[in-house]
């Protein structure tokens, strides 16, 4: 939605105001549970700054918006969406790749940053991973940049099949069974075969999760302060 908003002569600020819009539309749809909140409200603290001609800063906006929600909903800590959404998002802003929002598109590119991506959040969220569910997977490095573009791409036409249905029910609906419900299938029997593979499901025992605050620690030691590019 970015990319195709920067082809607008918008500027700016109305195409953050937009996307802005779009998330909160998301969040609502995926029945507000902390996970999207923080996703909505971290969204209007970096909009914000933007507004404010200033520097938007992903750690402080994260930091500002979990701690908000739990503000607004103590028990949300408990919530292990929750919790992995931060620690992958956390990880992400230090060790992901950098934003670089426009065209051209490039293959390469794109393949270099989703395996980041990927690697990254995995190895972030694997000491909670293993410890609450007992269990990690050696596929889902792959799954991550298989799976990502497919549910962005049933978020966005899910959007528009409901903005559409608002005018003309028949398109909606159209929108739905052609795109949405084909590929929403697809992405869940693709991740049932990448679960079936040898490896999908390596059992993890039992450790003390004082570990994590080690692993933590030796991340804190391995991260550099950088600058996105404008």
């Amino acid at each position: 939605v970015w990319l195709g908003l920067g082809l607008t002569p918008l500027d700016r600020r109305y195409r953050l105001l937009i996307l802005l819009v779009l998330v909160g539309i998301y969040a609502a749809g995926a029945g507000l549970r902390p996970p999207m909140i923080r996703a909505w409200i971290m969204a209007a603290f970096l909009g914000g700054a933007y507004f404010y001609r200033r520097d938007a800063d992903g750690l402080s906006a994260l930091a500002g918006a979990s701690l908000l929600i739990l503000l607004l909903d103590p028990p949300a800590l408990w919530d292990i969406g929750f919790a992995l959404s931060v620690v992958s998002l956390a990880a992400l802003i230090g060790f992901g790749p950098s934003l670089r929002p426009g065209w051209p598109f490039r293959m390469g590119r794109w393949l270099r940053d989703a395996a980041q991506t990927s690697a990254v959040a995995l190895l972030a969220t694997l000491p909670m991973v293993s410890q609450v569910f007992g269990e990690i997977s050696v596929w889902g490095f792959v799954a991550n940049i298989v799976v990502v573009p497919l549910a962005g791409m049933v978020v966005i036409f899910a959007l528009l099949a409901w903005v559409a249905s608002l005018v003309w029910m028949g398109l909606g609906v159209g929108i739905y069974l052609v795109i949405v419900a084909p590929t929403s299938e697809f992405t869940i029997w693709l991740m049932s075969q990448i679960a079936r593979l040898p490896g999908g499901e390596i059992p993890i025992p039992a450790f003390s999760p004082y570990w994590s605050i080690l692993f933590a620690a030796g991340a804190m030691l391995l991260w550099r302060s950088r600058r996105d590019p404008a």
